[in-house]
């Protein structure tokens, strides 16, 4: 069974001025690990992966993370997206992508000051 995984780099050329962040998520072990990035507060997620595939990315604000609240894009939508690359417009401590629809995609958050 394929299990999750995650990477986390900064940005080529950059250090310090940002991350990257990316999970591979499956259909067997569909939630990405939690993330704590607040310092990071704009956040570009491109999203690839298997065809039909859609994610949720989640954030919270709580310190025991067992339930993630869908996040929003610039255009007040919850953040259930396909293939393709978003803004998120909040900012939560905590946050994560899960995989609710396909067998496996790939979620990659770019982060900057």
């Amino acid at each position: 069974m394929p299990e999750a995984t995650i990477t986390i780099t900064d940005l080529p050329g950059a250090p310090g001025q940002g991350r990257c962040v990316t999970w591979n998520i499956f259909h067997e072990s569909p939630e990405g690990e939690w993330q704590s990035v607040p310092q990071y507060p704009n956040k570009t997620v491109e999203v690839s992966g298997a065809p039909g595939a859609e994610i949720r990315l989640e954030g919270t604000n709580g310190p025991m993370r067992t339930e993630g609240i869908p996040l929003r894009d610039d255009e007040d939508h919850e953040m259930i997206k396909r293939a393709g690359m978003y803004h998120v417009a909040l900012n939560p401590l905590w946050i994560r992508p899960r995989l609710v629809a396909g067998a496996s995609a790939t979620v990659r958050i770019v982060m900057t000051h």
